[in-house]
């Protein structure tokens, strides 16, 4: 039902949205995520690549319970953070729009580790001319979940590795006691989906003001 609804609310998204509009969003072009477990924390080490005519750069991570992150380092030199309802939003602007903007993010969670947040940049991606690395390190001597999100796969002794089409808001790494990923997958797909619509139903009935 929420795999319906999602396809259903992407489809709409896809149907509003004008196509000058389009060609003025950002596109991110390339996203490395690097993800190295511990015992009781995971650090986690993000690089993206965006091209667009945007100086603004907004990326958001949702915010789990009974886990905490911390920003250790940004890349870039001006830039803020908001705490939301249930999310964080970062914000960078950088001083001449338009070109490739290259963004480095690091940061540690801590507490419950199951479900580690990414930051995802306002700026979709187009298969097959972006690319998405998620690694995950670590778990050597571990035993490594079945239940995991996205599809990770053994790359080498300890290490997962996926090659999504997109990038997801998050890694779940879950015992098998724990909630079922394909459901949090579902709705994490359908909050984003129908977040996008309402973004652009404003945006295109302010482009038709004008």
């Amino acid at each position: 039902m929420a795999v319906r609804a999602a396809r259903a609310a992407v489809s709409l998204f896809v149907t509003l949205v004008p196509q000058g509009a389009q060609a003025q969003e950002n596109l991110l072009a390339e996203a490395q995520i690097e993800v190295a477990v511990g015992a009781s924390e995971a650090r986690v080490s993000a690089r993206y690549r965006i091209l667009g005519p945007s100086d603004t750069l907004v990326l958001h991570a949702p915010r789990f319970p009974r886990s905490h992150l911390l920003l250790e380092e940004v890349a870039w030199p001006i830039y803020s953070v908001d705490t939301l309802a249930g999310l964080l939003r970062l914000t960078a602007v950088r001083q001449t729009a338009g070109g490739t903007a290259g963004l480095g993010i690091d940061y540690r969670i801590e507490g419950d580790i199951s479900r580690i947040p990414i930051f995802v940049p306002e700026a979709p991606t187009s298969p097959p001319r972006s690319r998405v690395t998620i690694t995950i390190a670590g778990l050597s001597g571990r035993s490594i979940p079945r239940d995991r999100f996205p599809r990770l796969q053994l790359y080498s002794p300890g290490t997962l590795r996926a090659n999504p089409d997109h990038l997801p808001s998050f890694v779940a790494l879950l015992d098998s006691g724990a909630a079922a990923v394909p459901r949090i997958a579902e709705w994490s797909v359908l909050a984003v989906a129908l977040a996008g619509t309402l973004l652009w139903l404003a945006r295109l009935r302010k482009w038709r003001v004008r």
